[in-house]
């Protein structure tokens, strides 16, 4: 039997994964420099990791949000690898 979840939280979980995106689309084209590159796409391109169903996709988001931290970090800091 498969159940749908409540009304609206896939539209709301959507919405919050859309606006995180569009930030990290501004602070990547903020502070992009020849020596940052890497960590801008590799920041932006981070929504392609999340993937699976249930609690595949849960791990894997966890994982990406680890990984978006640290990426944001690097770039407001620069601290980043080539």
């Amino acid at each position: 039997m498969h159940t749908s979840p409540e009304p609206g939280t896939a539209q709301i979980a959507a919405s919050s994964t859309d606006t995180c995106f569009e930030d990290d689309v501004e602070l990547a084209l903020a502070n992009l420099s020849l020596t940052n590159h890497k960590t801008a796409v590799d920041l932006v391109t981070l929504p392609l990791a999340i993937r699976g169903f249930g609690f595949v996709k849960e791990n894997n988001y966890k994982a990406a949000q680890q990984r978006r931290s640290a990426y944001r970090t690097q770039l407001s800091n620069g601290l980043c690898r080539s």
